[in-house]
């Protein structure tokens, strides 16, 4: 049983898991662990709003929170957390992020495509230009009124 004075001395880090979309994330094991000797010091699981709370003493922690497996959302850890006082920390979980892999054959001749387009616009810009200096050059002289 800890003395009066090691009672004194904890706090309680507490907080709520979420899932990306906003939904309390229930039965998340929050884990803390000393960020040191990596020790488990303390540890929850969320309640149904995704609430939990732990006593801890003050220190530097790894904190941890692992969604129960059926929930397929990733487990996030937030490191070197210095605990002086009563703390709240949140947790946003979210989807293991997946790689896609595009397969498929090129179109034929989409090099090609691509220069003709670059020509043609190349050749606007050209007919453009030359068009506005010859209308530049066309155009009448207004006289000084001087």
């Amino acid at each position: 049983m800890p003395s009066i004075s090691e009672a004194a001395a904890a706090f309680t880090l507490s907080g709520k898991v979420i899932s990306i979309e906003n939904v309390p994330v229930a039965d998340s094991l929050i884990e803390v662990y000393d960020a040191n000797s990596h020790n488990v010091v303390g540890s929850s699981k969320t309640n149904l709003n995704g609430f939990y709370s732990i006593l801890i003493p003050k220190g530097t922690y790894d904190i941890s929170a692992s969604p129960p497996e059926s929930g397929g959302l990733q487990k996030i850890t937030v490191t070197n957390q210095i605990i002086t006082y009563d703390t709240k920390h949140d947790f946003t979980l979210v989807f293991p992020s997946k790689n896609v892999t595009v397969t498929g054959n090129k179109i034929p001749g989409s090099r090609y495509i691509i220069s003709l387009v670059v020509a043609i616009l190349i050749l606007l810009i050209v007919i453009v230009v030359y068009i506005y200096r010859k209308n530049k050059l066309a155009s009448p002289k207004v006289p000084d009124n001087n």
